[in-house]
């Protein structure tokens, strides 16, 4: 048996095969009798937790490989002392080590966990939101093992941990390896917890600002009701989630919109979901059910995006290397040629002195960049320079509506939209700084897109740019959107985060107004790079860091 401490890193294979994984968890049969999962958690289709070890982190192996402890008693005593001595920089791996023990806790000794569970749903969440990589994996892996271990008695704070989840997705847009855990771990919540309480904890989440939130939150919906079948119509919760699903299926994101439709057409086989329709929605919300539900039962559901791939947060936008793009560009010069000729008319009312024509063309170069993203890619550099005033035009109506045609533009462009970076976050980072609360909503879910979409080292030099040009009001307001670049950008490229984000933190230090806000900016450079961040005993950085 294992000692109490559990000091050093878990003894066994640091990866396990997805074969190894598919066989290592066990069935409802092999779970508390008291707490069973719905079903068996090894099926084919979900995507293994243990499949996410990596040879560099020892901590992240499978459950069934952690052995008993000795003392129970004292291990789950020890647990908040590491967490609370993890808190230093030099000693964060002994929050790992309070997960270890609680993952073996788990494994071996559940009656205990079960008796202080809301406690110890607590302890987990709060490092799932941990900054440093290391211990949020490990601390959503562990979320993950207590919705497979101990099953539906997870359905205590299911709000809360499924929300966590979803924030940290948003917190961490840029980390593919975070959202694949992220992923996994809602995986093991739709199997494991009641289903109806899943829907309501999801349902919860539909809403979420973070495109790739509401794309886990889709898709989670539609594994869920895949278990429950058309039998919800008449449940309780029908009504949250029809008006849920009427939101998503008109997403922008093609992949939140595809398992939204895929729910619909679970449901839509009910003899009482047309009536549901009309009894829980209206307006908008009802038109757009029967619209999409009618063109379900005529077409089908049809294939998913990118041959059913995932494309969460853009990882695969993001894949596309510069030597691809240059590759697209003498595509064809008769088609450059054209799209140039087709985009003058557009560009001249762009900047028409009447409101109304420069509503109108928005709405036309949406929908021409939406419908041909590639032929457009060449021109966006040149384009976006014209579109630019758009985002702050005299006009509150032209300002908005841009803001929103914004939203639609940005995922299908994604790394194409690099070159336009320099100048379009700064430009949307002065609305940050406008009186009208629509305008900062839509301004942030803008900027929000950018990161999911575009590449990490231009987002990365815009923002730092945009950081260091703002006026003190647009900084506020822009300081805690750059500091949650700050870890992956660190993790990725930490000369990339020296380069760009430490003189943009050096310039706002010395704001008097942002006093909090730069040093919590500062602090979290600080743990991420070391003291390698100043340049001396009187570098404004080195001040906030040691208050």
């Amino acid at each position: 048996g294992g000692g109490g401490g559990g000091g050093r890193p878990p003894r066994g294979p640091s990866s396990t095969s997805s074969s190894a994984a598919s066989s290592a968890v066990p069935s409802s049969s092999n779970l508390r009798a008291k707490a069973p999962p719905r079903k068996d958690v090894s099926k084919s289709s979900m995507r293994q937790v243990s499949s996410s070890s990596t040879n560099n982190d020892a901590y992240l192996v499978d459950i069934v490989t952690l052995e008993p402890l000795d003392s129970p008693e004292a291990a789950y005593k020890k647990v908040p002392r590491l967490l609370q001595r993890g808190e230093s920089q030099e000693t964060w791996f002994e929050k790992c080590e309070a997960l270890q023990l609680l993952r073996r806790l788990l494994m071996h000794h559940q009656d205990m966990l079960l008796a202080e569970l809301r406690p110890v749903i607590k302890l987990v969440t709060a490092e799932i939101l941990n900054l440093r990589s290391s211990v949020s994996r490990l601390a959503i892996l562990t979320l993950s093992d207590m919705y497979v271990r101990l099953g539906r008695a997870m359905d205590l704070d299911l709000d809360h941990t499924v929300m966590t989840l979803q924030n940290k997705i948003a917190a961490d847009a840029g980390s593919s390896f975070i959202r694949d855990e992220v992923g996994r771990a809602l995986e093991s919540m739709v199997c494991c917890v009641s289903p109806h309480k899943a829907v309501v904890a999801l349902i919860g989440c539909a809403t979420h600002k973070s495109a790739l939130c509401r794309r886990e939150v889709s898709k989670s919906l539609a594994d869920v009701l895949d278990t429950l079948g058309d039998k919800v119509v008449r449940s309780r919760e029908i009504e949250a989630l029809l008006i849920a699903l009427s939101n998503l299926v008109i997403d922008n994101a093609p992949d939140t919109r595809y398992f939204a439709r895929k729910s619909l057409m679970i449901l839509c086989d009910h003899p009482d979901f047309d009536k549901a329709v009309e009894r829980h929605t209206q307006g908008n919300a009802q038109r757009t059910l029967q619209q999409t539900v009618e063109s379900l039962r005529a077409k089908g559901l049809g294939d998913a995006p990118n041959d059913g791939k995932s494309t969460r947060a853009g990882s695969t936008r993001r894949a596309a290397s510069g030597s691809n793009l240059r590759k697209a560009r003498p595509r064809s010069k008769i088609q450059n040629h054209n799209e140039s000729n087709a985009l003058e008319p557009i560009m001249k009312e762009l900047a028409s002195s009447d409101w109304k024509e420069r509503d109108e063309a928005i709405d036309k170069l949406a929908l021409h960049i939406v419908s041909n993203p590639e032929a457009f890619a060449p021109s966006a550099p040149n384009v976006f320079l014209d579109f630019l005033p758009r985002l702050s035009d005299v006009n509150s109506k032209v300002n908005i509506h841009a803001l929103q045609m914004l939203h639609k533009m940005v995922p299908v462009l994604a790394v194409h939209l690099d070159p336009s970076l320099p100048e379009l976050v700064p430009a949307l980072a002065n609305n940050l700084a406008s009186k009208n609360s629509t305008i900062r909503d839509e301004t942030r879910s803008s900027l929000e897109e950018i990161i999911a979409g575009c590449s990490m080292p231009a987002v990365v030099a815009a923002f730092a740019k945009a950081l260091q040009a703002g006026n003190v009001v647009v900084r506020e307001a822009l300081l805690p959107i750059t500091e949650g670049l700050v870890p992956t950008a660190c993790e990725s490229n930490p000369k990339l985060a020296t380069k760009y984000l430490v003189p943009a933190a050096r310039v706002t230090a010395t704001d008097k107004k942002n006093k909090n806000a730069c040093a919590s900016f500062c602090q979290v450079l600080h743990r991420c790079l070391g003291d390698s961040i100043f340049t001396g005993a009187n570098d404004p950085i080195r001040k906030l860091v040691a208050k």
